[in-house]
């Protein structure tokens, strides 16, 4: 994964290009460079180096102060790029742009040339000299090479290059006669910023969103050529015939508006990215229900006659969320979901069908492995939907309809904020697939809670003073495991993936379960093992204790993530166990069967007066709705679900709820935690009513929510404290939501490991973000 930026316009050149550089250096810091014409020379200029964008700017100031720098109004036009190492050290010379042997071509790819080895053999033979180990270089030479050889204009040597070429790419071309730029996708991502006589080029318009909030996204086998006034794109058939140029009315039908705001981009007053995402959680989550949380009937996701089954396509941390929402959907729908490793999917035998829903779920909207598998399914006539957080992205386009995020703009390798809001976007479709009114309800009191849960956390001193002291015992070690059962097990992945990605300490998220087959014989003295435990799901702690039993028998940390009550033997059993950790979020003993609790305890409480609760008995699964009734969106409504149109009227206040709308909880709460419905008849005075289900489906019968608060045996929760070396907690809430709840501990402690060990989070070596080409 690269970054690309092109400008051609009257700003200063080289100034917009470093700039967009910076903004796109999450796609890599390994290697930057520019290539620019001035207005009065047939002549490219380069300058690149092995390093960051800061490095670059060094070079500047240091061997071009009297050339590039003295006259930086002289240039017109620039293509730039930095680079994160696929093919080649991380050297200057295999740093981009790449020059033809001629000095009239330059080039800027994000990508890979699959064919790459054979067209060097051959350009060589031809008399080419290569001075670099990258496979871009390539592209240059036989630029060149095309151009003397059938004598073509500039655009047509440009299409039969790509014709040449074998790979996934986005490209950009600069020609020293010529006052355009060239660019070409295939497989990753390329977007057109119009501004005021003046356009931009970038892989991700981030870059230039402070210029313009205009963007146009190229599709594969599209090319724009642009001018400082104009741009033409062409559709290339598979011969790389080319369509004539889309007419301006077509054009200006493909402009799309940037939906975040500059200031978005910038990071403030937080020393990382990643850091400021994390803290963005409870606004990024509210963003993501807003518009949708009292309409779930609207959702935008047209569901197969004949529904056979869900599938889920996703990589890495939207994985993760996409098995949440298989727990999720299967537990309170009824339907049956499968999750697949978009990566893996590609190279199966596809069997899905017109009866399967196919769902597409990635931040970016551009994962190459996603979009490939979705396309998979398309040709196999699966009916497609995505949940992505950018608008107007190539999957969002492919799937026609689905679920914008709306999580902002999350510019830190490491995913976060992205992850809560899929795991809210879970939520959501599980209550419009159940098309249970009374289901829907409950979503909507208990989701407005999340937010504000999320940012008790964050500002709980006790909690991280409990993170420090588990950042002291984690940093140094070479291996962790993660462990969680049901719905907090995708939990005990994302966690391990968090730790290993941008702290470099091996960890591993297993089933609790699997621990006796195979991974305790990992565990030695001082090993850290997490367990992610919710003290909301029914005989958790009563199986987990085994586990715990065998990791203290080999000396191995326990380090409980929960969001259980401390009991009384439980308090200051050992000195690392902070004794304030649980007077932040003490759970109320009157939960309903599906609601938690969020309120706040009186200054003076403490967790040795906390009632215990009884364990409840689980009820029968109800019978799962028929989906056969499920009405499609009407085709006067937008496809692709967007709330965008209600966020300036959202009220982003964290604690939103108000004295009024905790008295009207005050009978749902007061339900019995062996209850599995809830009288909505007697709180209909002061519940807003979902909205009207569509006359087509009958009321179906509620889902079962067998979720007791705190319904373990006491003793249970006890022991399980007790034998935990570290303990986190979190405010108690349901099992649906509490994953937006519980990966916040997870993601703290990642981070701050990274930041111990003095490593950058924003800079990892992994740069899973987009990965757009594998």
């Amino acid at each position: 994964m690269c970054g690309i930026f092109a400008y051609i316009g009257g700003r200063p050149v080289l100034i917009t290009i470093i700039q967009g550089l910076h903004r796109l250096e999450y796609r890599g810091y390994d290697g930057a460079g520019v290539a620019m014409i001035k207005k009065d020379e047939e002549k490219i200029i380069l300058a690149k180096t092995a390093g960051t964008v800061a490095a670059l700017e060094k070079l500047l100031k240091e061997q071009y102060s009297d050339s590039i720098l003295a006259h930086p109004e002289s240039f017109c036009l620039g293509i730039g790029h930095t680079r994160w190492p696929t093919m080649g050290l991380p050297t200057t010379e295999n740093t981009h742009p790449f020059i033809s042997n001629d000095g009239n071509w330059a080039v800027v790819l994000n990508g890979i040339i699959e064919n790459s080895t054979e067209l060097t053999s051959f350009m060589k033979k031809e008399g080419y000299k290569f001075e670099s180990q990258n496979d871009v270089e390539v592209i240059a030479i036989l630029l060149e090479h095309l151009h003397k050889t059938y004598h073509l204009d500039t655009l047509s040597t440009f299409v039969l290059m790509l014709s040449k070429i074998v790979g996934a790419y986005a490209v950009c071309v600069l020609h020293s006669t010529e006052k355009k730029v060239y660019a070409a996708r295939l497989s990753s991502p390329m977007s057109i910023g119009i501004g005021e006589n003046e356009l931009f080029i970038a892989s991700d318009p981030i870059a230039f969103r402070e210029h313009t909030e205009k963007v146009i996204h190229l599709d594969d086998h599209e090319v724009c050529v642009a001018s400082e006034t104009e741009h033409h794109v062409y559709k290339l058939a598979q011969n790389f015939e080319m369509s004539t140029p889309l007419t301006s009315e077509e054009s200006a039908a493909r402009i799309v508006r940037i939906p975040f705001e500059p200031a978005e981009y910038e990071i403030g007053d937080f020393p990382h990215y990643m850091l400021k995402e994390i803290y963005q959680q409870p606004t990024a989550v509210q963003q993501t229900f807003a518009g949708k949380i009292d309409n779930i009937t609207s959702i935008h996701v047209s569901v197969p006659e004949s529904l056979r089954k869900i599938v889920f396509l996703a990589c890495g941390t939207s994985y993760y969320a996409s098995l949440v929402g298989r727990h999720l959907i299967e537990q309170f729908a009824g339907i049956p979901v499968d999750c697949e490793y978009a990566s893996e999917f590609i190279y199966r035998r596809c069997l899905c069908n017109k009866n399967d829903l196919v769902i597409a779920v990635s931040q970016s909207g551009e994962t190459a492995d996603t979009r490939e598998a979705l396309l998979l399914a398309k040709k196999q006539g699966a009916q497609l939907a995505g949940i992505v957080n950018v608008v107007g992205s190539q999957i969002a386009r492919i799937a026609g309809q689905g679920m914008y995020l709306h999580a902002g703009a999350e510019i830190g390798v490491a995913s976060t904020k992205a992850f809560s809001c899929q795991v809210c976007a879970m939520v959501l479709l599980s209550a419009f697939l159940a098309q249970n009114e009374e289901y829907s309800l409950r979503i909507q009191q208990e989701l407005r809670r999340v937010p504000d849960g999320i940012q008790r956390i964050l500002s709980s001193t006790s909690t991280m003073t409990a993170i420090d002291a588990i950042v002291e015992a984690v940093k140094n070690k070479k291996s962790a495991l993660f462990l969680g059962r049901g719905v907090d097990y995708p939990l005990a992945l994302e966690g391990a993936l968090k730790m290993k990605e941008i702290s470099y300490i091996h960890a591993e998220g297993y089933p609790a379960g699997e621990m006796k087959h195979g991974p305790i014989a990992l565990v030695e003295k001082g090993m850290p093992v997490f367990f992610i435990l919710g003290a909301s799901k029914e005989t958790q702690f009563t199986k987990v204790l085994n586990n715990m039993e065998e990791i203290k028998t080999r000396q191995g940390t326990i380090i409980t993530i929960t969001d259980a009550p401390e009991m009384k033997s439980a308090v200051n059993v050992k000195q690392n166990m902070s004794p304030s950790l649980s007077s932040d979020f003490l759970a109320s003993p009157s939960s309903s069967p599906f609601f938690g609790s969020l309120s706040t305890p009186p200054a003076n409480a403490v967790s040795s007066q906390l009632p215990r609760s009884s364990p409840s008995p689980t009820p029968s699964p109800s019978p799962s709705p028929s989906l056969s009734k499920i009405a499609a969106p009407t085709p006067s409504a937008p496809i692709f679900h967007s709330s965008s149109s209600h966020l300036a009227n959202v009220d982003v206040t964290l604690d939103i709820r108000t004295p009024a709308a905790s008295a009207s909880m005050t009978s749902i709460l007061s339900t019995s935690p062996s209850s599995t419905t809830l009288d909505a008849s007697s709180s209909s005075s002061s519940i807003p009513s979902a909205s009207t289900t569509p006359t087509s489906i009958s009321n179906p019968p509620t889902p079962s929510l067998a979720y007791a608060a705190l319904s373990n045996d006491p003793d249970d929760v006890d022991r399980v404290l007790h034998l935990s070396d570290y303990v986190v907690r979190v405010p108690h809430i349901s099992e649906a939501m509490s994953p937006m709840l519980m990966v916040v501990p997870l993601q703290l402690i990642a981070y701050k490991v990274a930041v111990a060990k003095g490593l950058n989070p924003d800079r990892p070596r992994n740069l899973a973000k987009s990965v757009t080409v594998e």
